[in-house]
């Protein structure tokens, strides 16, 4: 089967993002707890609510990550995020080259866009670095000290 790109608008939706939550990559739940979630789902619902546009990444008829773009501008680009399942590991080649498109026409159509990323989280940072991101100086971003790095995409509009 092929993977494919699926839009929140999907009648399965709601039961996609619960499967999401459940199987969540040990990192992402790990990023998550780093800046107060303890609820995957309702984190993955808060990225929906806060987004112009969200979409799933499926492989074999499940689906192994669901990303989006902020609304707003902040900072002068737009968030974007990425929570997944170890899924992804199934279907590298085709995600990698999905996320790269959808990256290139968010750019083009946003401008900068930009997170944060877990120092500890290599296998987002290598999947960043192969989409162009330019990293910066790791900080803390909680009281137990753990490190992330503001990375960046594109540029001006």
């Amino acid at each position: 089967m092929v993977a494919r790109v699926v839009f929140c608008e999907d009648e399965r939706a709601d039961e996609m993002v619960k499967d999401i939550a459940r199987n969540m990559r040990k990192m992402d739940v790990f990023e998550l707890e780093a800046i107060g979630y303890t609820d995957r789902e309702q984190a993955i619902k808060d990225g929906m609510d806060g987004s112009e546009i969200t979409m799933f990444f499926g492989h074999r008829e499940k689906p192994v990550c669901i990303f989006g773009v902020s609304k707003e501008e902040y900072a002068g680009g737009r968030i974007i995020w990425c929570l997944g399942t170890d899924g992804i590991d199934e279907c590298k080649k085709s995600f990698v080259r999905e996320s790269r498109r959808v990256l290139k026409e968010w750019t083009a159509e946003y401008g900068m866009l930009f997170n944060f990323v877990s120092v500890k989280n290599k296998k987002a940072v290598a999947w960043l670095k192969r989409m162009g991101a330019v990293f910066h100086e790791p900080r803390p971003i909680n009281e137990k000290g753990d490190k992330f790095m503001m990375f960046t995409i594109g540029g001006e509009k």
